[in-house]
């Protein structure tokens, strides 16, 4: 044994010799020609060799110096394919035979360019191997051995500090150009028949590496590529943030504009490639605190977190949520159908605590917007297949906005929404039209328009144009509505409101100067309106307003009709201030054929007034709720009534009556009048004739300077105030007609002091409404001081013609 050991040992020894005399003596540039004839045979490029070596590094080595490989065709004198330097370990048996077989491969700063062309081909620029040809006809030629390289297995690769450009010509309008420098990768068991281990490291978009690959490879040399145990991770930190848009069309047709960070990492459990075409696909994406930069959105889009598994087939969205100007959104979902066609399903939330810092953002206005708001909807987005439109359908979807206002915070629901969002990639135009439920339990609200996104002089804006919103306040829910709404409340709105309101805007414009509110026109339809201080609604409202949007929001009311009670009233003017002062110029007319009824029912007390009303009113008034509208209403007008009563009061006969200065005064004069007057005296109201009468407004009190109001015995002559809760109050001078004024005459000749230059008798009143009614008061001082101030004077002149005589 101990012999057979050192047998070996002297034979390893002198084989080592010999192999080390071998390479010493052999010149590596003789197999150059070879090498080249070889590399061109297979590639069918030219290719170009600085030099050859032949060492030991482990093993023979082949070490080649300024390879570069040139295509057909290729003008640009730039190789389509080079290496620095590759050492090739090559197997010593056929080396002796002057036949070449790898064992492994060491690149160093190799240069490859891969191109996907546009039928999905996939393949390396400067390797396209020739169509084999048949035997040659030259019997001689046929004779000379040709060496061959061959080439059966590689036990491994190593690529150092390599460059890979990868050209995807699929997309016709730009194709996707990728550069992957500071390659350093490792391949294993680089085998036709068996499967190959890679793994690597590559700069992307930025000077340190950040991306990393690792997976297994099978089928390569026979074009049905098949990959598994993918695993890839990149670092989005790129240095040039812009340029992933410009290399990846898919990114900016989505919107994006940069990337600015985050984490990307890509599992794929299985993909094939059949004849350069991907036939099947399964993997997982998951993306971690990202920020990327939106078209149209002013705000990076941050902290996004994203979670999606897929196949050819369909893709799920385990989890996605980011973060917009103080905003947060989340959801979940399926894509279906990918390819040309997709259909996507998710549920989607969205918390907004700050509406006008998002929509700032957003590029719809500079944040004047007050409020916060917060969504949740389901969402199905299609692909249309006969038109190039992108659809959008929202399911059930639940807005709540949310104000803080001097009155309490508002919240306002738009439940149940069900939306569509159709767009158009060609025309660049967008339509969509929704309905949904706004405090009610039925929908009741409706929306649609047109938006396109337009480029101007100076920066990007929307342009909406169609837009019509109709609303049925028939089903709200008043109490909802009031706790929602304390505007509401501090109108003293009831329940019962109801009515069809609809408001159309031909177009406005959105930009980063402000959103503001645009022109539109708002008709209202079958109006109601209960209030709690009132007993009567207003009911049958129509309305043709026009708005005026901008800085100070205003309304031109062209017409507006109501019924009340059984009154109607029509109006027009303008309102200036909109929800901030409420500046209003308007003219007001109304009918009303029985008063008593309607000032009962709208006021809820008995005015004990009754006849037919007409009045016109010019006036100006301002405020939010009723107290401050009707505290501040003022203007002028003219007001007639016809058939009126003043019911359960008797003007004439209670003035009589409360002349207590003479005892009996009624009971005198009714001695000495007709039957007709008697019979009028003896009613229990005041039959008054025709009133026509001009007015003026201030501060809510409404008066009559000159108030002519008479009946069959009398006239007053009087200065008239009233409030709009029906209070009147007046001052003026009551006229007796001819016959009431004989008759008082004949009763009392005292009377004769309060006769006027025309002979009727005249003296002051004054009458007010209460709980009871009218009542009527005569100024007994006057009275008084004119018939003693009358009486002196008559003694004084009986006393002087008795001294004269």
């Amino acid at each position: 044994m101990r012999r057979f050991l050192v047998f070996l040992m002297a034979a390893t020894a002198i084989a080592a010799a010999v192999l080390a005399v071998f390479i010493v003596t052999l010149d590596a540039n003789t197999l150059r020609p070879m090498l080249i004839e070889s590399i061109e045979a297979s590639t069918g490029s030219k290719t170009e060799l600085d030099g050859l070596d032949l060492a030991w590094h482990g093993g023979v080595a082949l070490v080649i110096r300024g390879l570069r490989i040139t295509a057909p065709g290729n003008i640009t004198g730039v190789p389509d394919l080079a290496v620095e330097k590759a050492d090739l370990i090559l197997r010593l048996k056929p080396l002796l035979k002057k036949e070449i077989e790898v064992s492994s491969v060491s690149l160093e700063k190799p240069r490859v360019n891969i191109i996907r062309a546009s039928g999905g081909k996939v393949a390396v620029k400067g390797i396209q191997p020739k169509k084999p040809h048949k035997a040659e006809s030259d019997p001689a030629r046929s004779r000379v051995p040709h060496p061959v390289l061959a080439v059966f297995r590689i036990g491994g690769v190593t690529i150092t500090d390599g460059v890979i450009r990868y050209m995807d010509n699929t997309v016709k309008s730009r194709p996707i150009d990728i550069t992957f420098g500071k390659v350093d990768a490792s391949v294993k068991d680089i085998d036709p028949l068996s499967t190959i281990r890679f793994k690597a490291g590559a700069a992307f978009l930025t000077k340190e590496k950040n991306l990393s690959v690792s997976g297994n490879i099978s089928g390569l040399f026979d074009n049905r590529i098949h990959m598994t145990g993918l695993s890839a991770r990149c670092d989005m930190e790129f240095s040039g943030s812009k340029d992933i848009v410009k290399i990846i069309p898919a990114l900016e047709r989505s919107g994006v504009r940069e990337i600015r960070g985050g984490e990307l990492v890509l599992d794929i459990d299985d993909m094939r490639f059949e004849g350069g075409k991907l036939s099947e696909l399964g993997f997982r994406a998951r993306v971690r605190r990202a920020e990327v930069v939106m078209e149209g959105i002013m705000a990076p889009v941050e902290n996004i977190d994203l979670d999606i598994s897929s196949d050819l087939k369909a893709a799920d969205i385990k989890e996605f949520s980011a973060r917009i100007a103080g905003a947060q959104v989340s959801g979940l979902g399926t894509v279906n159908s990918l390819g040309a066609f997709p259909r996507a399903g998710m549920e989607i939330e969205a918390d907004i605590p700050d509406l006008g810092e998002f929509l700032k953002a957003l590029g719809l206005g500079p944040g004047k917007v007050k409020g916060g708001l917060k969504f949740s909807s389901d969402i199905e987005v299609s692909n249309s297949k006969d038109k190039d439109v992108h659809s959008v359908k929202l399911k059930g979807g639940n807005i709540r906005y949310r104000l803080a206002s001097k009155n309490g915070e508002e919240n306002i629901p738009f439940e149940r929404i069900d939306a569509r969002i159709d767009r158009s990639v060609s025309g660049g135009i967008t339509e969509f039209s929704a309905d949904m439920s706004v405090f009610s339990r039925e929908k009741n609200a409706w929306i649609s328009g047109k938006i396109r996104r337009l480029a101007g002089k100076k920066a990007a804006y929307t342009e909406i144009k169609d837009l019509s919103a109709k609303l049925d306040l028939s089903g709200v829910d008043h109490a909802a509505l009031s706790e929602g709404v304390p505007f509401i409340e501090g109108l003293n709105l009831a329940r019962g409101t109801r009515g069809i309101a609809e408001l159309s805007v031909p177009r406005f414009e959105i930009g980063p100067i402000g959103l503001g509110l645009p022109d539109m026109v708002l008709l209202i339809n079958k109006g109601r309106l209960n209030f709690r201080k009132m007993r009567a609604p207003i009911e049958n409202i129509r309305a043709d307003i026009g708005i005026k949007g901008g800085e100070g929001v205003s309304l031109a009311i062209r017409d507006l009709r109501a019924d009340m009670a059984g009154a109607s009233f029509t109006l027009s003017g303008a309102v200036s201030g909109l929800f901030k002062e409420n500046a209003a110029d308007v003219r007001v007319s109304a009918s009303v054929p029985k008063l008593n009824a309607f000032l009962v029912k709208a006021t809820g007390k008995e005015p004990r007034i009754d006849g037919a009303l007409s009045a016109a009113f010019d006036g100006v008034f301002r405020g939010l709720t009723w107290e401050e509208i009707s505290g501040s209403l003022a203007g002028s007008g003219d007001l007639g009534l016809e058939g009126g009563i003043i019911m359960d009061t008797n003007f004439a006969r209670e003035t009589l009556e409360k002349i207590t200065i003479f005892p009996g005064v009624l009971a005198a004069v009714e001695k000495n009048l007709s039957p007709e007057v008697k019979e009028i005296l003896d009613r229990d109201n005041t039959a008054l004739k025709s009133i026509r009468s001009p007015f003026k407004a201030e501060k809510g009190i409404f008066s009559f300077d000159k108030l002519n109001i008479a009946s069959d015995l009398m006239s007053i002559d009087s200065a008239t105030t009233a409030d709009l809760s029906g209070n009147v109050a007046g001052r003026g001078t009551i006229k007796f007609r001819e016959d009431v004024t004989a008759a008082m005459l004949s009763g009392f000749a005292q009377f004769e002091f309060l006769r006027n230059d025309s002979g009727m008798i005249e003296f002051p009143v004054k009458y007010s409404t209460d709980e009871n009614g009218f009542k009527i008061s005569p100024d007994i001082p006057f009275i008084t001081s004119k018939v003693i101030g009358g009486r002196g004077k008559e003694l004084i002149d009986n006393l002087l013609e008795k001294m004269i005589k």
